[in-house]
């Protein structure tokens, strides 16, 4: 037998803890009222059952808030074990389903696109000038729908038109609302053309304040996440790096296109593009500044939307310093990815950033996207076969007293060739036939 208030269930991934406490807040009131009860799996204590508890406040839910954000959507158990078990409620009338949009990404898909999301406009929390404003927005919403809730012979019962058995109030109502809208729109026409304008140069100081921000090299401490591995931004410009088994994997350089004050987006030539948004969370048990990469791969097979973490280059060597015993299977994660590494030019393989996917290790873990690195090395030997061309291998390194040796970052003028090989007398002749077919033609 429910009690008076109506159970409102949150789900959440655990980066957005604090943007989830902050709506929380928000509902407080309403709880105070003894309106509602919220309800999220923080609330589980020590030695409970998680899986049975949760379930359980699920199926007694009258109201399920998905908190969507990035990492949300590429967590299984969430969708496994909430989203679907919400939207098959929702579906058979027995809880409303609200998306709530906190971090821009790629939502409007399958079931979720059908639902109606807050904030208002679907504008997510994070790219609100104000984020009280967006979060009182949706709590004003859920107060809405709280209020159509209903206890009929003992159960909770939805009414959708809650005015249904007076139409004539209703369109009275309508009536007063548009004279009122009519009557000050003139007013409201001045006012907005105002902020609008006062937005804009806030917008435009806020992109060029995002670009700066990135300024630098991002590496991804993940070794095993090795298909983006390292961006480095050069005023407006990008060049992202694939990690190798002994090299990095340059894919070229790219303009970065900023969307809004919080985000920014890189196109690249054989269709893949990626969204960028800088956000904060736990490395070795330290907060720090991370660049969140969301992308989309349409491959068969494997989970669609993908999302790598990268942080600050600088950032990693002192955690590293500070962190000497933190290691992964392939050797210790800091000292690895920041050691020095032959760069390889891809197009100089013939090959773009997806053919260099390992497609067939992806499903077995879907927050990871490894590159097939035999792939790359297999490459790298068929042009050296065929002999390389000067500016196809450089060395990257850190700077270091010997001049030679210096970090060739993108621009640099300075590549440093590998050591040259004298092909056999066969090989020779091959490369040299070759070389007169080209010119005859």
């Amino acid at each position: 037998m429910p009690d008076n208030k109506v159970n409102v269930f949150i789900a959440f991934s655990p980066a957005d803890t604090a943007l989830k406490d902050e709506l929380e807040e928000h509902l407080t009131i309403l709880q105070r009222q003894g309106v509602i009860n919220v309800w999220h799996n923080q609330k589980i204590e020590a030695g409970q059952d998680f899986g049975e508890i949760q379930a359980q406040a699920l199926q007694n839910a009258q109201i399920i808030l998905l908190l969507i954000s990035s990492d949300f959507l590429a967590s299984d158990n969430a969708y496994e074990n909430e989203v679907l078990k919400a939207l098959e409620r929702h579906k058979q009338g027995q809880a409303r389903v609200i998306p709530v949009i906190l971090r821009d990404c790629i939502w409007k898909t399958g079931a979720l696109g059908q639902l109606a999301p807050l904030p208002q406009g679907a504008i997510p929390v994070t790219e609100w000038d104000n984020p009280d404003s967006a979060f009182k927005n949706i709590a004003s919403e859920i107060q809405k729908i709280v209020a159509r809730f209903t206890l009929q012979n003992g159960a909770w019962v939805y009414e959708q038109n809650p005015d249904s058995a007076g139409s004539k109030p209703k369109i009275n109502r309508w009536l007063a609302a548009v004279i009122g809208i009519v009557a000050i729109t003139a007013g409201l026409f001045a006012g907005i053309a105002y902020q609008n304008k006062a937005t804009e140069a806030k917008l435009e100081e806020d992109k060029k304040q995002l670009i700066n921000n990135l300024q630098g090299d991002w590496v991804n401490p993940n070794t095993d996440d090795s298909f983006v591995h390292r961006l480095q931004f050069r005023e407006n410009y990008v060049g992202v790096y694939s990690l190798g088994n002994n090299e990095e994997i340059y894919w070229g350089e790219q303009e970065v296109q900023i969307v809004t004050a919080r985000k920014c987006k890189v196109n690249y030539e054989d269709g893949l593009s990626f969204d960028l948004e800088v956000v904060k969370s736990n490395l070795f048990d330290t907060l720090v500044e991370n660049l969140v990469v969301i992308y989309r791969l349409d491959t068969p097979g494997i989970m669609g939307l993908r999302n790598s973490r990268l942080v600050r280059e600088k950032t990693l060597q002192l955690l590293a310093m500070r962190n000497p015993n933190k290691s992964t299977s392939r050797l210790d994660t800091a000292q690895f990815v920041l050691k020095n590494q032959n760069v390889v030019n891809l197009k100089d393989l013939n090959l773009t950033p997806r053919m260099i996917l390992d497609v067939a290790a992806m499903p077995a873990d879907t927050t990871k996207t490894p590159i097939n690195a035999t792939k790359v090395s297999k490459a790298i030997e068929l042009r050296k076969l065929n002999i390389l061309t000067p500016d196809t291998v450089k060395l990257n390194t850190a700077p270091t007293e010997d001049k030679s040796n210096q970090l060739n970052h993108i621009g640099d003028s300075k590549i440093r060739v590998l050591p040259a090989t004298t092909p056999d007398s066969a090989v020779l002749g091959r490369v040299k036939t070759k070389n007169a077919i080209r010119q005859s033609k």
